[in-house]
């Protein structure tokens, strides 16, 4: 498998590869989109971006089920006997380059039986409005799709997408991604938009500078409808956007395995994530993630590890960094690496961080990014923790070590209990595991392969 701004990287012994620079790795990455959820949390009415459609009891984000079964922020409609606006967004305008064409796109799902009310899809253009492919009319006021929610079957996510064409088009239709998609379905439309008031597509107008994201519950005078909407998205297609396969099977919430082992990670909560191309990281503060697709990385007391962390800790709190763990309590077998207000990491055993093999993270207490290694060498009790590809700390304590057995891995954790309380705040850019001892050559050719990211 061609792993991409990694090209170099040692691929014998790879159990585990983690990439917040890789699209492939997770759909966050660069490109950014123009528009997206990543700064919501939970709470009642709007957020920053997204202004509340009707009032604040109608609107609500909760941490629930997404599109595919993991925890995520979802925008839940919860309309009162008043039947008017009843859920949902306006987004700030943004900047637009009306010579391009650009898709927008929110997954929706209707959880009650019962169907009130009517879904809605669209935009709105500053300096001039928008227009509609089919005509060329100026539309003050469009929707890709304006249908009453009984038309979504309940409990099924639907992907909805609508694209804008650039201002010069001279096509009359309506794009073939513009329509309805699920999971199960893959990238084939289960239904296409009704058009509402635009019959096909749009076009920004000559004079368009600016948009906006509508999605909206509306005219429902049933208080028991549920609508929930996730992960709106603006694109420019332009051919670096995520494909519609990539939308569908390449959740927000997790972060894929590229080693081809399948250990996808999955976030407990949505970390916040910074888009800056091969700078690209997710904020680990309050998040953790976890990865465990079988029980074993194929790691053994005669073939030894090694571990890549490339990070920057962006304060000094008493947190755990990333461990292996089992279904003791107090993360009993445990390999940890944690970061504590000393300034420091640890080789330990599990429990409370101990001086088995301590090290300065940064000297001075600097926060800046670096790549560690933790290795054991195949064959061997001997241990290495490596800080950008040099040798700081050695350890022979063989209680200080991997549990063999270990029933999964967590990321930016060391909750003994598998809970959130103990998270690390750093920024995580990437997370390797090799199960062997690689040479201290290919430990410089993995870390000669990570560098040149961040201009060590």
């Amino acid at each position: 498998m061609a792993l991409a701004q990694s090209s170099s990287i040692v691929t014998n012994g790879l159990a585990l590869y983690l990439d917040a620079a890789n699209r492939k790795s997770t759909i966050n990455a660069a490109p950014a989109p123009v528009l997206g959820s990543s700064g919501w949390t939970t709470g009642s009415g709007g957020i920053s971006g997204f202004n509340q459609n009707g009032s604040t009891v109608e609107n609500e984000r909760i941490l629930t089920d997404d599109p595919w079964g993991n925890n995520s922020i979802i925008w839940e409609c919860r309309p009162t006997s008043t039947t008017d606006a009843d859920g949902g967004w306006n987004s700030d305008y943004f900047s637009i380059d009306r010579t391009k064409l650009y898709r927008f796109s929110v997954w929706v799902r209707r959880t009650s039986s019962s169907a009130g009310g009517t879904f809605y899809l669209g935009t709105g253009a500053g300096g001039q409005e928008v227009m509609r492919t089919d005509n060329g009319a100026e539309q003050g006021n469009p929707y890709w799709e304006c249908e009453g929610t009984g038309a979504l079957t309940q409990n099924v996510w639907y992907l909805v997408c609508g694209h804008v064409y650039p201002y010069n088009t001279t096509y009359t239709g309506r794009h073939p991604n513009t329509g309805m998609f699920t999971i199960a379905n893959g990238p084939s439309k289960v239904r296409d938009v009704n058009g509402c008031n635009i019959g096909q597509d749009l076009k920004w107008a000559p004079s368009s500078t600016s948009a906006l994201h509508r999605t909206y519950l509306y005219y429902c005078s049933d208080s028991t409808t549920r609508l929930q909407f996730a992960f709106p998205r603006v694109d420019v297609c332009d051919g670096n956007e995520p494909s519609i396969s990539e939308l569908l099977n390449n959740a927000p919430g997790s972060w894929k395995d590229l080693s081809g082992n399948n250990k996808t990670g999955t976030w407990y909560s949505p970390p916040s994530f910074t888009s800056a191309g091969p700078l690209s990281y997710f904020s680990t503060l309050s998040n953790r993630c976890t990865s465990a697709a079988s029980n074993s990385f194929g790691i053994t007391n005669s073939s030894g590890y090694t571990i890549f962390l490339v990070a920057m800790q962006n304060a000094l709190v008493s947190t755990g960094a990333f461990k292996f763990y089992s279904s003791g309590p107090y993360g009993r077998g445990i390999f940890s690496h944690c970061t504590w207000s000393d300034d420091r990491v640890y080789f330990d055993q599990g429990g409370c961080c101990g001086s088995d093999t301590r090290t300065d993270v940064n000297s001075g207490g600097s926060q800046s990014w670096n790549i560690w290694t933790f290795r054991r060498l195949t064959g061997s009790s001997t241990r290495h923790i490596l800080k950008n590809g040099q040798i700081i700390a050695t350890n022979t304590n063989a209680a200080a070590d991997i549990n063999l057995n270990s029933t999964g891995l967590d990321i930016g954790s060391s909750d003994e209990y598998g809970g959130n309380s103990s998270t690390w705040n750093a920024r995580l850019n990437a997370f390797i595991v090799y199960n062997r001892g690689l040479t201290d050559d290919e430990v410089f050719q993995v870390y000669t392969a990570l560098r040149g990211r961040f201009g060590i």
